[in-house]
């Protein structure tokens, strides 16, 4: 029976002398370059807006109100992806699942908003959670955490 400290001492040498051991039985999956796998389950907006950050090298201008979201992002494509492409998803995931938008503002900032009059779609293990309609036809909105704006001072 191994100690952990030896199945460390082991992991540590095969990172350090790749070439004097045999492959690794489990091969991690390579992609070609430029190609990205993501997996977002039930993920927190801002867990999800930290790989955004990591992968697109934008700087985030974030609106207060995101980090108070409690929707969670679930976002699991089946194949590797341009990093483009794969942004515009983590994007459009964002929109829809969470009412967060991302506006490119230049070359280097992106702007991350969210807007509670958006119509979101939960999503679960890959599926949209079908939401309760009202008596009007149309889907209830959960309540939003933002307050109600104030009422204009009557003079």
């Amino acid at each position: 029976m191994k100690t952990p400290a030896a199945s460390l001492t082991v992991v540590l040498l095969f990172t350090l002398l790749p070439s004097t051991f045999p492959a690794d039985p489990m091969p991690k999956e390579v992609h070609p370059p430029g190609m990205v796998v993501l997996n977002f389950n039930g993920t927190h907006p801002v867990h999800v807006l930290e790989t955004y950050t990591e992968l697109s090298g934008m700087q985030l201008v974030t609106s207060s109100h995101v980090n108070a979201v409690t929707t969670r992002i679930t976002l699991q494509p089946q194949v590797a992806l341009k990093k483009s492409k794969m942004l515009k998803l983590v994007e459009k995931a964002l929109l829809e699942q969470a009412g967060i938008v991302v506006t490119q503002l230049d070359d280097r900032r992106v702007s991350v908003t969210y807007n509670d009059t958006l119509t979101v779609t939960a999503v679960a293990d890959g599926k949209p959670i079908p939401r309760p309609i009202g008596s009007d036809g149309k889907p209830i909105q959960p309540p939003s955490f933002l307050p109600p704006p104030p009422k204009p001072i009557q003079k």
